[in-house]
């Protein structure tokens, strides 16, 4: 079977992967054509598998992959130019793009995609993306451009897992010789621009590759990155032109932009879903009347209405509307009178203290939603103590040891098909730190559910699977999900072609300054 361009068959891909393209607003350039743009934080590691939270901008810029999303929901050929496939679904086989080199320059061929794909596999790098691949048996070197994967089993979101970040092919040969924590610092790919500095507490700066075959297609000589946690700062940044690219505004400051000729909002569906992330193992937070209670004691259409502000919409399901099968279940109500009484029956009518994480600078809001939610949650006497947390230190403690008690948490989808937010979460062989699994639930039924939807060749066998899934999570509430959200970006009008996709990076390969 022959595929130059395949279809993925999700409705957020198709709606919004929104391609920018600003207005001619001329700017006299002195020096580089430069684009500025702010992060929320400080990465903790630039290496392509690896990632944390501030990275995901960063990675498309300077790490090829083998195959990319394209603005018409295919998945379409980028370091790869085609491939074929086995009947059986296990054997996928891939013609390379001659001529490129990686960053050192080094070229790129079939021994270096093994290399990268061999590094991210490997159990002693501790890289913990590779639990996004573990369907993957070995991967073979059939002549210089040719690259073969072999999976363990039938895996029916192959191609659309190849085309997120964490596919990213890496340098194996400058990896391998500086070793994965000077790797994370002095990162090199194959991509358009290349890493050319990162001052700690201020920016990272990436400058052109020339001889890219991308590199005709935009006039950026470099991109800055600047780290402002701040969120109103990253508005005013824009005003006064030191910012080109806000990635996350504040919904309220959003609105207010859309009054400024020179600047244009962007408010485009995202895969990501949000909601309380409670450990599965403590005492409350084992009881599912208290987990129940706690659903019926948020009022989610007043979080989304009052901070959200038209940028996302009541959550429904375990999975983000649009993301492949998604299935719409019944929300819980509003309920203050109910949840009292779950409260008592799961023997807790006097309440429990708790602390509860909450990221600062990673999702948006997040503090005066989690706010909000402690306010809710006191009427049913569960006394919330806030620990306000830096994203990143918090991820990577979330990420080695799981959650303590709660945290206020988000989840993005980065291929557009249901395996990619159910079994990295749900699964319980990947607790934390093995992957993604940081709440400790555990399920026989959805463990074997979504082992099926993951080989299934039929799609009709993989969509009852999830479908099943989703019912079975959204009845236990191992997150109590909130809310699904938007993208709140904003962009000056000196830059056109910007590409937004759903997973919550951005292209700036073909961006253009005029």
């Amino acid at each position: 079977m022959r595929a130059k361009g395949v279809r993925i068959g999700i409705a957020l891909l198709a709606a919004a992967f929104l391609v920018v393209s600003l207005g001619a607003s001329a700017r006299a350039q002195r020096g580089p054509i430069r684009v500025v743009v702010a992060l929320n934080g400080e990465p903790a590691t630039l290496d392509g598998h690896d990632m944390l939270a501030h990275e995901r901008e960063f990675f498309p810029q300077v790490y090829d992959k083998l195959v990319e999303f394209n603005e018409r929901a295919q998945v379409v050929p980028q370091l790869a130019t085609s491939w074929t496939f086995t009947p059986d679904g296990k054997v996928y086989t891939f013609k390379l793009r001659q001529g490129v080199k990686f960053h050192d320059g080094t070229p790129v061929t079939s021994d270096g995609v093994k290399r990268a794909f061999d590094r991210l596999m490997n159990p002693e790098n501790r890289l913990p993306r590779r639990a996004v691949f573990s369907m993957l048996e070995r991967v073979e070197v059939v002549d210089l451009y040719t690259v073969r994967f072999i999976l363990k089993e039938p895996f029916g979101a192959f191609l659309a897992t190849l085309a997120n970040p964490s596919a990213s092919i890496v340098n194996p040969y400058v990896a391998e010789r500086l070793g994965r924590d000077r790797f994370k610092a002095t990162p090199s790919g194959s991509g358009p621009f290349r890493f050319a500095e990162w001052t700690s507490g201020n920016r990272i700066v990436l400058r052109k590759v020339p001889d890219h075959w991308e590199s005709a297609t935009n006039n950026i000589d470099e991109i800055v990155f600047r780290f402002v946690p701040e969120e109103n700062a990253r508005a005013v940044g824009l005003e006064t032109g030191e910012l080109d690219v806000v990635l996350v505004l504040p919904p309220a400051e959003a609105v207010r932009l859309r009054g400024n000729p020179k600047i244009q909002v962007i408010n485009a569906p995202l895969a990501r879903i949000q909601g309380l992330y409670v450990n599965m193992r403590k005492k409350p937070f084992s009881e599912l009347k208290v987990r129940h209670a706690m659903a019926h004691a948020i009022d989610k259409k007043a979080i989304v209405d009052n901070f959200l502000r038209g940028f996302g919409r009541v959550a429904d399901s375990p999975l983000p509307q649009g993301v492949w099968p998604y299935k719409a279940q019944k929300v819980y109500d509003f309920d203050l009178e109910r949840a009292k009484k779950l409260m008592a029956e799961a023997g807790y009518a006097g309440g429990f203290r708790a602390t509860m994480w909450v990221p600062v600078g990673t999702y948006t809001a997040s503090q005066q939603i989690s706010e909000a939610l402690a306010g809710m949650l006191k009427k049913i006497n569960i006394d919330l103590k806030l620990d306000i947390r830096e994203s990143a230190q918090w991820l990577s403690e979330l990420r080695t040891r799981g959650v303590d008690e709660m945290s206020y948490y988000g989840w993005g989808n980065q291929s557009g098909d249901a395996d990619y937010s159910l079994r990295t979460n749900f699964l319980s062989t990947l607790f934390a730190p093995q992957c993604c699994n940081r709440q400790f639930y555990r399920n026989p039924e959805v463990d074997a559910l979504l082992m099926k939807g993951a080989s299934a060749v039929d799609p009709r066998e993989r969509r009852q699977a999830y479908e099943k899934v989703q019912e079975l999570l959204w009845q236990e509430q191992p997150w109590v999900y909130i809310s699904t959200i938007n993208r709140v970006s904003a962009n000056t009008r000196r830059v056109k072609n910007v590409v937004y996709l759903p997973t919550e990076w951005i292209h700036l390969r073909n961006a253009r300054v005029e």
